[in-house]
């Protein structure tokens, strides 16, 4: 009896156990799953650097207008500045930077010619993975008091139009929208 009651006991322990075919199929499901979590994953994040791309240029609109004011209210330096504004080469699209520069008014006088001159640059601003493609002005200029904005070339009081993409994939976007007054906004541009 002892020797049936032992076999019995062994043969159950032998099914207890998973197979190598259904480990493997386990493995497999784990497989795909993780592939893609990780893609999806690497497109967030792509996406990220757009928001961020996106949030830095809307940064920097807003901190020429405030330089701007500040240079209304400070006194008189060596070189007067008229105004604070950004600028990005539009002949050469795209590109992943612009430029933060200062306005010097002109000699003997107490206005500026309210666009980009290479004397005027004041800081390089790098866009990490994101790209400027598209864009109607090449740079626009906040003058004190109001703060006055100015686009070069003139749009006749338009609004200023600049487009945002992903490096690498140039369907995930944004659209930024500068109107004369200085009011912004932000539009998603993805498409398929």
């Amino acid at each position: 009896m002892d020797i049936s009651k032992k076999f019995r006991e062994k043969k159950q322990r032998i099914f207890t156990g998973f197979t190598i075919i259904e480990m493997m199929v386990t493995l497999s499901i784990i497989t795909v799953l993780l592939t893609m979590m990780l893609a999806y994953n690497r497109k967030a994040e792509k996406i990220n650097y757009l928001n961020r791309a996106v949030n830095k240029v809307l940064f920097e609109v807003k901190r020429a207008q405030e330089q701007a004011m500040l240079v209304w209210q400070s006194p008189a330096t060596s070189q007067k500045i008229c105004g604070w504004g950004l600028y990005w080469d539009k002949n050469n699209l795209p590109q992943n930077k612009f430029i933060l520069f200062k306005d010097f008014c002109e000699e003997g006088k107490n206005y500026g010619d309210n666009k980009y001159s290479k004397d005027e640059q004041e800081e390089v601003i790098l866009l990490k993975e994101v790209v400027i493609t598209e864009t109607n002005v090449e740079s626009l200029c906040f003058v004190p008091p109001d703060p006055k904005l100015y686009f070069y070339p003139s749009l006749g009081g338009d609004r200023a139009e600049l487009t945002l993409c992903l490096e690498n994939q140039p369907n995930i976007c944004y659209r930024l929208t500068i109107s004369p007054s200085g009011q912004i906004s932000k539009q998603p541009q993805f498409s398929q």
